[in-house]
């Protein structure tokens, strides 16, 4: 039943987007099937071939993510026994509602959705945002899957413990499949996208860049996922995105940037302005 209306909404809302005006072609991928493969296949190879691009800030700013991600590896256990300790009613139903935003199942027929209304109504920022967020989230699960397949980390709730790794294996299992998060990567590179679209409305990314870290977090508190594998998917979404906005020309860094922060302590979301 899940996945039937996954594919009735997708068909609505391509359904949708044969009436109306296209926006610019110079903002959207190839109109065609074959352009979009194309286009997501050579901005894959974009993605992976940055490090050849990057300059001495660029490198500060890997390590600084590997930095933080060793960090939470090390601190885990004790992160996932703070939420275990820290559960009620009322943050179970935030937690439920939160992780909506990044299920895959869920998102990309909501923004074929959005994309149709977008082509029916003539909004050409709605479009490209769901457009450009569709080819992002697609992008960053099919980095995360391949990292899941290569890694075969164990899920926090197996009680394997958070070094259990199995490595390349022929196991299909959810249980091994926990490194990184894909509903982290797929929350941060939708809400990068629409950040950046709609640079020009102070409240989105506050919105956007919000349930975003609300999905992350739900993550660990549903014992899901470690709080490395959700600061490692949340990076992987939001880079993806950058960088599939990079080779846009109406892309631009949008100044406001959100986090999921864990701590042993606590957590929270970290907020960054670009002046």
């Amino acid at each position: 039943m899940h996945c039937r209306w996954f594919i009735v909404l997708i068909l609505i809302g391509m359904m949708l987007g044969l009436w109306g005006e296209p926006a610019s072609a110079a903002d959207l991928p190839g109109a065609s099937l074959a352009g979009l493969v194309e286009e997501y296949w050579n901005d894959t190879c974009y993605i992976l071939s940055a490090p050849a691009r990057w300059e001495g800030r660029d490198w500060l700013g890997a390590g600084l993510v590997l930095s933080t991600a060793l960090a939470l590896y090390e601190s885990d256990e004790d992160i996932q026994r703070h939420f275990r300790n820290h559960r009620n009613s009322t943050m179970d139903n935030v937690s439920d509602f939160a992780e909506n935003f990044g299920d895959v199942t869920m998102v990309l027929p909501a923004l074929a959705l959005a994309y149709g209304y977008g082509k029916y109504s003539g909004n050409s920022e709605l479009q490209t945002a769901s457009l450009l967020s569709i080819e992002s989230v697609v992008i960053s699960s099919g980095f995360t899957v391949g990292l899941k397949m290569f890694t075969h980390r164990s899920r926090p709730y197996t009680g394997e413990g958070h070094d259990r790794w199995d490595g390349i294996s022929g196991s299909f299992s959810d249980k091994k499949l926990s490194f990184p998060s894909a509903h982290s990567a797929a929350a941060f590179a939708t809400a990068t996208v629409f950040a950046t679209v709609y640079k020009d409305r102070p409240w989105v990314p506050y919105v956007v860049y919000g349930l975003a870290s609300m999905t992350a977090l739900s993550r660990i508190y549903d014992d899901k996922h470690w709080a490395s594998d959700v600061f490692v998917g949340s990076v992987i979404g939001w880079y993806s995105a950058k960088q599939v906005l990079a080779r846009r020309p109406q892309s631009e860094n949008n100044r406001i940037t959100w986090m999921p922060t864990v701590v042993p302590d606590g957590v929270g979301v970290m907020f960054r302005y670009h002046f």
